[in-house]
C-alpha cells in the first residue's frame, strides 16, 4: 500500500487553490486555527508531521479527548479572566499549592490547597477547572479522587 507523510498530504490539499476545493486558512483566523491544529497533531503524534503516516495518523483516536476545540485568540488567559469576572475574582485562588481535588455525584468538589503564607485550607463547588501541567499529573503530585486514568 502507498503512503506518504502526513505533512505532505496536508501541503498537497492547502495548495490546491483554484481547482475546485476550498483553501484554508486565507485569512489570520483561519491560518491561526489551521496552526493550531496542526500543531496539536505534532503534539499528539509527538513528532512532526513529516514522519507522521497520512494512512495511520489517527490510528489511537478512540483514546483521545473528545469534543469541539476552540481558538481562543488573546491566550488561555482571557478564559480565566472571563470565568473569574462571571463567578467573582474572590473564586480564584492564585499562588497556591493544591494536595487533592476530590469529587462526589452528591457534594460536588472539595479542593485542598496551601496558600501563599502556608495556611492550608479546603474549598468547596460544584465543579473546578484543573489547569495543571502534564508533568504535574504524571509525578501524581495532586491527588485525585476519584483517581484520574
Amino acid at each position: 500500500q502507498y503512503d506518504i507523510p502526513l505533512q505532505a498530504a496536508l501541503d498537497a490539499l492547502l495548495h490546491r487553490k483554484g481547482r475546485g476545493l476550498p483553501v484554508v486558512g486565507t485569512d489570520g483566523e483561519a491560518q491561526a486555527l489551521l496552526n493550531w491544529h496542526m500543531a496539536n497533531l505534532e503534539y499528539a503524534c509527538a513528532t512532526s508531521l513529516k514522519n507522521v503516516s497520512n494512512t495511520h495518523w489517527d490510528q489511537d483516536d478512540e483514546y483521545s479527548f473528545q469534543g469541539p476545540h476552540y481558538l481562543l485568540p488573546n491566550g488561555f488567559q482571557t478564559l480565566a479572566h472571563a470565568c473569574a469576572t462571571k463567578v467573582g475574582w474572590n473564586n480564584f485562588r492564585f499562588g497556591s499549592r493544591v494536595s487533592s481535588i476530590e469529587y462526589d455525584v452528591e457534594n460536588g468538589v472539595t479542593v485542598s490547597f496551601t496558600d501563599e503564607q502556608g495556611d492550608q485550607h479546603e474549598l468547596e463547588a460544584d465543579a473546578v477547572v484543573v489547569t495543571l501541567p502534564l508533568g504535574v499529573l504524571k509525578e501524581r503530585v495532586v491527588r485525585f479522587s476519584p483517581q484520574l486514568p
